[in-house]
């Protein structure tokens, strides 16, 4: 059966031929990374320089810009990517020459159906703000724009790039988020960023995905962790009532390309959300899986990304001896913003001193550990 509308995670490509063995009318997919042309300048940031080098091919192609690596080639280069979008008539959303543009929705009419595609990101590098364009970074604008367009529109989805990576469990604050959408009327949430499989849920009257995982990459690339190669997708069917179907897409390389198909043998991944559902649904321990990794994470590289590695005497020491020596000490102000402005990294900075400090009460367990262990992954 052919779907409607496919919602897919991340598109980071190499210069190889990718093949979309999927049968399906429309696809969303993030795009994660711009095409590079000559003029390119790189910005600086923290973290990796990304760019894609294909395009999807598939009979009508929808990009979601709004990320963290669509502008790490310049602003320049990204509203060339744009012009050629333009030119190949392929749809894009969460990315505009102003922040208004930036923030405008993309309207699909599909079978008498008039389908809203919001597209936002967790602010990072190349949001757009009310001084230049940029990717369009998630806010309260969010709730305000979904009960406008619930007047105009028979169903909403928000395309949402951000949360925890490589964790199949969102944070807390991410779930009561995304939960917020559907209350004001959103029908669906599609998340991504997570480059591996999250949990999922129906919702009040919607769905949440809160990541889908890498759609397509190149598997060299990918080969840290068992669950980089296989994503969720959401195929939809706009029928006199909305018809939601979750699959499982796996990512193969021969010598020829690299190809996206649907998983033959799905009992694989159906003890893996079996698990990660299970867990996700127990307030408690997901609360205590967050707690855990939260404090894995700011081990990890929180506190170096924040320079708080040395002790108080150390640092009054070292910054003693700079003084004397006239050496200019420089903050490394690149790494503070982006461990303070992504909600996903402040907030676990938020939580992790929370507990190292006793405001927050919380004690290890081996269980929780293991999980961690086997399903995360940094």
């Amino acid at each position: 059966m052919t779907a409607d509308l496919i919602l897919a995670g991340d598109w980071a490509t190499t210069k190889q031929n990718y093949l979309i063995n999927l049968s399906g009318e429309n696809l969303l997919v993030n795009f994660e990374g711009s095409i590079k042309y000559k003029n390119s300048k790189q910005i600086r940031k923290a973290g990796p320089i990304i760019s894609n080098s294909n395009l999807p091919e598939f009979k009508n192609v929808i990009l979601h810009l709004a990320n963290n690596h669509f502008t790490d080639l310049g602003f320049r280069n990204a509203l060339d990517n744009i012009s050629m979008f333009k030119k190949k008539r392929i749809k894009h959303v969460g990315f505009g020459k102003s922040l208004s543009d930036s923030r405008k929705e993309l309207i699909l009419n599909i079978k008498n159906k008039k389908i809203a595609i919001i597209g936002c990101c967790e602010p990072q590098f190349g949001v757009s703000n009310i001084n230049r364009g940029g990717v369009a970074e998630v806010g309260p604008w969010i709730i305000d724009k979904i009960i406008k367009l619930k007047k105009q529109c028979d169903y909403i989805i928000v395309s949402i790039h951000g949360g925890l990576e490589t964790s199949p469990w969102p944070m807390p604050e991410t779930r009561d988020l995304y939960r917020s959408w559907i209350n004001a009327g959103a029908s669906i949430v599609q998340g991504h960023h997570s480059h591996i499989p999250q949990a999922w849920e129906k919702y009040n009257k919607g769905y949440i995905f809160y990541g889908l995982g890498n759609f397509c990459v190149d598997p060299e690339n990918w080969k840290d962790h068992k669950n980089n190669l296989w994503s969720i997708g959401i195929e939809l069917f706009f029928k006199k009532k909305l018809v939601v179907k979750v699959k499982n897409y796996e990512i193969k390389k021969n010598n020829k390309f690299v190809s996206v198909t649907p998983a033959k043998n799905n009992q694989r991944y159906k003890k893996y959300f079996n698990i990660v559902n299970s867990n996700f649904k127990n307030e408690k321990n997901l609360e205590n899986i967050w707690n855990e990794l939260s404090l894995q994470l700011f081990n990890f590289f929180g506190k170096k990304y924040m320079q708080w590695t040395l002790s108080p005497i150390k640092i009054q020491a070292k910054n003693i001896v700079k003084t004397l020596l006239k050496w200019k000490i420089k903050p490394n102000y690149i790494y503070y913003y982006h461990m303070l402005s992504l909600d996903s990294h402040r907030i676990m900075l938020k939580n992790a001193t929370s507990i190292l400090c006793g405001e927050k009460s919380f004690r290890s367990k081996k269980k929780i550990k293991k999980l961690i262990k086997n399903y995360c992954y940094f």
